[in-house]
């Protein structure tokens, strides 16, 4: 997906899709998403006790978050750069 930071991170409940960082549009709180179950975590660093929430049930809008997002939630060396 063009344009989507990818998390180097595995899913704690299906441990198969690929984590991509998004933001919460009304107050710009990051989370990262599971593509594969849609598990949403509010807590990059720690995944094993972060809250969790389903991403399609929440009745708030996300976008893709960008770089500075990242950095600005202190999770920039989660990102999973595109390999050159």
């Amino acid at each position: 997906m063009l344009g989507v930071l990818t998390a180097d991170l595995i899913c704690r409940v299906c441990t198969n899709g690929d984590m991509r960082f998004m933001v919460r549009t009304q107050d710009d709180r990051c989370f990262v998403e599971c593509l594969e179950c849609m598990t949403g975590y509010w807590d990059a660093r720690d995944l094993a006790t972060s809250p969790v929430f389903r991403t399609e049930e929440a009745t708030w809008t996300a976008a893709a978050a960008t770089r500075a997002d990242v950095v600005a939630a202190g999770w920039q060396s989660l990102i999973m750069d595109a390999p050159a």
